[in-house]
């Protein structure tokens, strides 16, 4: 959660909110250089880094807002060191023994799912969820997105402590989620439900679900602001959270016993076992059909060593160095 990070207040009084942005005061291993918004950073070396001898490069110049099919143009041209590999170019990407030494792999801390709206008919019963969630073929879900995901058996993704592995369903209008919507489409009509696809903008799709008598479905993914399963359970989950990010609209009481007994301790030993519990009843209520978990990819130049994804973005980039 960087937007959530500890700053220095006397810093932000001396040159004002608008300020700090273009001079932020952190503790970082890299200080802010440059900023042409829209466009890209250039980041150098913090001589004030508190990890002697860190960081290795002097510095680094992010450019921001490239798609996936651009940074990989620039990729190819020798413009930019690492890159996204886009869905056109990934099978032949991953079988190329040129680039395979050079792809970088890593899970998430995310979980796109299917909410059931537990507070309209026919979702408000258990059983109906639960044959949802029997019903769909995950593994068919991941082959329209290139694989780039681990099969979703729980809410939790396996990176978090405490991992142990005629209807309108609503979904954002990109490419992604319609293809991943048609596949649900002819799931559910296996058993009987008939889907009628919505496709909104996100913007309007977060509104929408946020209201309990709207949306029967939807498509929608979370990903950890920090590595707990409390902002998951919590955040999502917990009846205190319907209309806000609850937008399932679910709600059992002993769920919300075991969450906030769980929330307040810091003793990993006493604290996940009760996660745990709370997301085994969670599961067997079912407002969630967990679809997967997503995979990021991506591909450095052969002359940056030690760049390595990060369950959390961003990557940590000060042990990174370049050969010569």
């Amino acid at each position: 959660m960087p937007f959530a990070s500890v700053v220095d207040r006397e810093a932000v009084e001396r040159v004002g909110d608008l300020g700090f942005r273009r001079q932020p005061v952190g503790s970082g291993a890299f200080v802010l250089a440059e900023w042409v918004e829209g466009q890209r950073m250039q980041l150098a070396r913090n001589p004030l880094y508190f990890r002697s001898g860190l960081p290795y490069l002097d510095g680094i110049e992010v450019t921001v807002g490239l798609s996936d099919q651009l940074g990989w143009f620039k990729y190819q041209r020798g413009e930019i060191d690492i890159s996204g590999v886009p869905s056109a170019e990934f099978a032949r990407v991953v079988a190329d023994a040129r680039y395979q030494p050079l792809l970088l792999e890593r899970t998430t801390l995310r979980t796109q799912y299917l909410g059931l709206n537990c507070a309209l008919p026919p979702f408000d019963q258990a059983a109906v969820r639960q044959a949802m969630n029997m019903a769909v073929n995950k593994q068919r879900l991941l082959d329209l997105i290139d694989g780039r995901g681990v099969v979703a058996t729980t809410i939790l993704p396996p990176d978090m402590p405490g991992y142990d592995s005629s209807t309108t369903l609503w979904a954002s209008r990109d490419e992604g989620s319609m293809r991943l919507g048609q596949s649900l489409q002819q799931d559910l009509r296996a058993i009987g439900v008939e889907l009628a696809l919505k496709p909104v903008d996100f913007p309007t799709l977060i509104e929408a679900v946020r209201h309990p008598g709207m949306v029967p479905l939807f498509l929608l993914g979370w990903e950890a602001d920090f590595p707990d399963p409390s902002n998951f359970l919590i955040v999502l989950l917990h009846s205190r959270s319907r209309g806000t990010n609850n937008n399932a609209f679910y709600a059992n009481p002993e769920v919300d016993r075991l969450l906030d007994e769980a929330e307040p301790l810091l003793e990993p030993g006493r604290r996940l076992p009760l996660f745990h519990d709370a997301e085994v009843m969670i599961m067997r209520d079912a407002p969630w059909v967990p679809l997967f978990h997503p995979v990021g990819f991506a591909i450095r130049h052969p002359r940056v060593r030690n760049y390595q994804l990060h369950p959390l973005r961003p990557s940590r980039v000060e042990t990174v160095w370049l050969a010569g």
